[in-house]
């Protein structure tokens, strides 16, 4: 399983270099660093994504990044490296289905020494564009080695009060401990459009968290709207 994404991604490529699509404008690049905060502790990790045309209206994402995670009062530093894949079905004028897979292999630091762990998640996202609103609704589930098994879904609405800054609240959780967040996404044009900085706070059951994010964008030079819809 944890060779999927990359299995998938090689039998693809062929095809991407060349596709034309409606479902995704042109292949793009990004990078980003996000932070958290929590009672738990600390995370930082990096993110690349590159994501691409297929065919006619269908596109495909692959990400791949590390975390590192500073555990506070009782939980324990980690840290995890993951890959991802999804496959997506858009139109620009009416919203998004896609499907995706990420494998993540953990390492876990004890006094005695060190725990490895790997997990599979698999998700179903579909995004619905209405004037300036997107609505989503996500479900995945996450099944580690150890046996251990994760459901979440959330739904979620943000709106665009201008072409390069979002707001969005969501609401969900995983099983029986449920969240809610609110995030705030802005592209400052003073950087023509290549910079966005994300903000967001989660409220669940049993912890509380703030993040914030930077991301960089190669080559498109689109607005935050269209970024998100085209691209």
């Amino acid at each position: 399983m944890k060779n999927l994404a990359i299995i998938l991604f090689l039998i693809t490529a062929p095809i991407i270099t060349s596709a034309e699509s409606n479902g995704i404008e042109a292949t793009n690049y990004s990078v980003s660093i996000a932070t958290a905060n929590s009672d738990a502790g600390n995370t930082f990790s990096v993110l690349g994504t590159i994501r691409s045309p297929l065919m006619n209206n269908i596109g495909i994402s692959v990400n791949a990044g590390l975390s590192e995670f500073n555990g506070k009062n009782n939980y324990i530093d980690s840290s995890g490296e993951f890959i991802g894949l999804d496959v997506f079905i858009r139109e620009y004028n009416l919203g998004l289905i896609e499907l995706g897979y990420n494998y993540r292999k953990s390492d876990y630091d004890f006094s005695s020494g060190t725990l490895n762990n790997s997990s599979d998640t698999f998700s179903l996202l579909g995004i619905y564009y209405i004037h300036n609103f997107d609505l989503s609704l996500l479900r995945s589930t996450m099944e580690s080695i150890t046996g251990n098994k994760n459901n979440i879904s959330d739904i979620g609405v943000s709106y665009y009060i201008t072409d390069n800054l979002r707001a969005g609240i969501s609401f969900g959780g995983m099983d029986l401990d449920n969240s809610n967040a609110i995030s705030i996404q802005y592209q400052p044009k003073i950087f023509n459009n290549s910079i966005a900085i994300s903000a967001s706070y989660r409220n669940s059951d049993s912890i509380d968290s703030y993040g914030l994010s930077l991301s960089y964008y190669f080559d498109t030079k689109v607005s935050l709207i269209d970024r998100a819809r085209k691209y």
